[in-house]
């Protein structure tokens, strides 16, 4: 993992932030001018800390509508000027479509989303977690990255494993998916078996790294994160 301002792994989905534009929408009535943007942006984002903490305490749902105004409010306020040309942005003159316009040169911002892949990778009957050097808690958790340009998922998983642990992996299987609003993340989970290679941490961002059967785990990440799910599925089994 390269990105270290952002904070997999824990990691659902706002494909563009929105839903499709309601292109049937009456356009007879005439549009007022779009506000700006500037007027919007105000003292209503949270912290990271202040989100962080309510993604334990509130219920899934009213955490998921906390984390897309987050994610919402933070596109805006690192948009409020155009990154081609300097000048203020506006909001899109049509109020269904979710996207910032430069008045001065055209450039159309949308919500982007960080796609980033953790694995848990099994060994037998053992699965392979480190423990990480940007870790705030005292816990171990899977291997997980940012997807390169260019990569597809799987390449993205093979790349961040060999990085991290210095092992070849195969079999590799979707799991699913989370949204991680720190700030505007899409951690997607996967499975995948060991191949070939000695394990051996990277010594930068991963500090220890090991084997660990249902018996000997460590202390792992809390419930409802994506890498929580990973494990308990494997412990189920």
């Amino acid at each position: 993992m390269t990105k270290k301002e952002q904070s997999p792994p824990l990691g659902g989905p706002t494909s563009r932030g929105t839903a499709a534009p309601n292109l049937a929408a009456p356009t007879a009535q005439p549009r007022a001018e779009a506000p700006n943007l500037a007027d919007e942006v105000g003292p209503t984002s949270l912290s990271q800390r202040e989100l962080r903490e309510m993604f334990h305490a509130l219920p899934p749902d009213e955490f998921r509508v906390a984390a897309r105004r987050q994610e919402i409010t933070e596109w805006r306020r690192i948009n409020r000027f155009c990154g081609c040309c300097g000048a203020e942005m506006r909001r899109h003159e049509n109020p269904e479509e979710r996207a910032m316009v430069c008045p001065s040169c055209g450039y159309v911002a949308y919500p982007k989303i960080t796609p980033a892949v953790i694995v848990l990778v099994t060994k037998g009957d053992s699965i392979l977690l480190q423990r990480n050097s940007h870790y705030h808690v005292p816990y171990w958790s899977l291997v997980a990255g940012f997807v390169d340009p260019g990569e597809n998922f799987e390449e993205a998983v093979r790349r961040e494993i060999r990085e991290e642990a210095s092992i070849e992996v195969r079999d590799i299987r979707y799991f699913g998916s989370q949204c991680w609003p720190f700030p505007s993340n899409m951690m997607v989970g996967f499975r995948a078996e060991y191949a070939s290679g000695e394990l051996r941490p990277d010594g930068e961002e991963v500090m220890e790294s090991g084997w660990f059967t249902r018996d000997t785990l460590p202390p792992i990440p809390r419930p409802r994160s994506l890498a929580r799910a990973l494990i308990d599925a494997w412990l189920s089994q």
